[in-house]
């Protein structure tokens, strides 16, 4: 196994280890030793790869992105989650990991996946470095989004992601955009 599967490995078996003990354990209460016995390996192979449980969320959480980014440079669609396309694809990435989603929301966490959501507004929107109103309509954005998706989770994401996003489309275009 290459250094960066097995370092793939390892994150993932943490991860995985890490969520299932949030499902009965508040994220405050669970321990290192804990988190490593349940991902089968030692204290010096976590803190090799990591610093903190804080970091483990963290990781896994830019690891999310970074192929939602990914799949967006695919599809050659840059310019925001305010593209009909990016938001579905959002949405469908928060319905696909909303375990994990939810376990953020349910521990406190939220600033967290707020921070990692502005960033990568700012990643897909060329305009958000323009100038200082681009960046703070970039972070309002965001910011709305991660409310829609507090929200959308906490409600048993009914709503489909295509209906949802269209939903948000036209209320930006139709109410926002007159502002």
């Amino acid at each position: 196994m290459s250094v960066n599967n097995r370092d793939q490995y390892i994150l993932k078996n943490v991860i995985d280890a890490l969520v299932t003990k949030l499902y009965d354990t508040p994220y405050s209460e669970v321990s290192i030793s804990e988190l490593c016995r349940a991902a089968n390996i030692s204290r010096m192979t976590f803190y090799r790869h990591f610093n903190s449980k804080d970091e483990v969320i963290e990781s896994y959480l830019e690891t999310l992105l970074q192929k939602f980014l990914k799949e967006v440079v695919q599809k050659n669609r840059f310019a925001s989650y305010i593209q009909y396309e990016n938001m579905i694809l959002a949405f469908q990435n928060v319905r696909n990991h909303s375990r994990y989603v939810e376990y953020i929301i349910k521990n406190n966490m939220g600033e967290l996946l707020l921070r990692k959501l502005i960033d990568t507004e700012f990643s897909l929107s060329l305009r958000s470095q323009e100038t200082e109103e681009d960046r703070f309509l970039s972070i309002a954005y965001a910011s709305a989004l991660y409310g829609v998706v507090v929200n959308w989770v906490r409600e048993g994401m009914t709503i489909s992601p295509e209906m949802l996003s269209r939903l948000l489309i036209n209320l930006y275009q139709d109410k926002i955009k007159r502002y």
